[in-house]
C-alpha cells in the first residue's frame, strides 16, 4: 500500500513538473490561422486541417500539409488521393500538441504537362519549402497557450 502512494505521489509530480514544459495552442484559432495562409484547404475536422501550398504561379511546386491538435496522423491513401507524390510524409514536426506532415515540396504533374522549366520548376520547390514551413510556425507561435 505505502508502495502504491510512493509511486503516485511520484507520478503526480512528475507530470505536474512536466505538465508546464509541453506547449499547447488555441487550436481553433491556429486552425484559423492556417487557413489563411498562402494555401487551399483540402480537408480536416475541428482538430486538423490539410491544406496544398502552391508556389507563385501555381504549378511549379505544391505541397500538400497536415496539421493535427490531436491523436491523428494522416498516411495511406488520403495524401495519394489529394495529389500527394507519396503514402508517407517526406517530413514531419512535433510541436507540443501540434502534429505536423508535409508531403513535399513538388514538382506536380501538371508542371511538366505545362512545360514549365525544370529550373524553374526546382527554383520554385526550394522557395516553397521554406515559406510553407515559416507560415505554419507563424500560426503556431501567435496561437501558443
Amino acid at each position: 500500500m505505502r508502495i502504491k502512494i510512493a509511486l503516485a505521489a511520484v507520478m503526480g509530480f512528475l507530470t505536474a513538473c512536466g505538465g508546464g514544459a509541453a506547449t499547447h495552442y488555441d487550436t481553433k484559432s491556429a486552425l484559423e490561422c492556417l487557413q489563411r495562409t498562402n494555401s487551399m484547404r483540402a480537408g480536416g475536422d475541428p482538430r486538423s486541417i490539410f491544406l496544398l501550398f502552391a508556389s507563385d504561379d501555381g504549378l511549379s511546386a505544391v505541397e500538400p500539409v497536415f496539421v493535427s491538435f490531436g491523436p491523428t496522423n494522416l498516411t495511406g491513401r488520403v495524401p495519394t488521393a489529394l495529389g500527394a507524390t507519396s503514402r508517407e510524409p517526406s517530413w514531419t514536426a512535433r510541436r507540443g500538441d501540434a502534429r505536423i506532415s508535409g508531403f513535399g515540396p513538388y514538382e506536380p504533374p501538371i508542371a511538366k504537362r505545362r512545360h514549365i522549366r525544370d529550373a524553374a520548376a526546382k527554383a520554385a520547390v526550394a522557395k516553397l519549402g521554406p515559406a510553407v514551413r515559416s507560415a505554419i510556425d507563424g500560426c503556431l507561435k501567435r496561437n501558443e497557450r
